[in-house]
């Protein structure tokens, strides 16, 4: 009989004098915030595939947007079926999320400020919408020249 091998645990080293790990590429884009949902246990439905590229700033505050939302939903249900979705065209950025849930009628009445300032923050709006079992919110967000700064 084998003797349970030992396996130290994995770590990258670090260069010295670095505070703190660098971010990733995607880390500030609406992709990066999705994956990172997914791999923390949300159960999160990824539709998102711009049509069109996103400007930087555009990616940073999706991203934003979609970590604020998913906060906004799992505070109440840890458990509900989120679909992310997106439209693009070379003026504006729609992009929707979508919980089934038994607490949309709660998620409704729940305010969203925070997450309607970063949406204002350049220029976007939000809506939110509550069906029988479904919450959903749409933030949409110019990607044109036109973007107030």
């Amino acid at each position: 009989m084998r003797a349970p091998r030992s396996t130290p645990p994995l770590r990258k080293a670090r260069p010295p004098g670095t505070g703190t790990p660098t971010r990733t590429s995607d880390e500030a884009t609406i992709a990066g915030a999705i994956t990172r949902a997914q791999r923390s246990g949300c159960l999160v439905i990824n539709l998102f595939t711009p049509d069109v590229a996103l400007p930087d700033d555009i990616e940073a505050l999706g991203a934003r947007i979609v970590e604020a939302v998913l906060s906004h939903i799992s505070a109440l249900d840890e458990t509900a079926s989120i679909t992310v979705s997106e439209s693009s065209t070379p003026s504006e950025c729609s992009l929707s999320i979508s919980a089934l849930t038994a607490y949309a009628p709660v998620l409704e009445a729940r305010p969203i400020d925070e997450i309607q300032a970063l949406a204002a923050s350049l220029g976007g709006s939000v809506d939110t919408d509550a069906q029988v079992g479904t919450w959903t919110l749409t933030a949409r967000l110019p990607t044109a020249a036109d973007t107030p700064s």
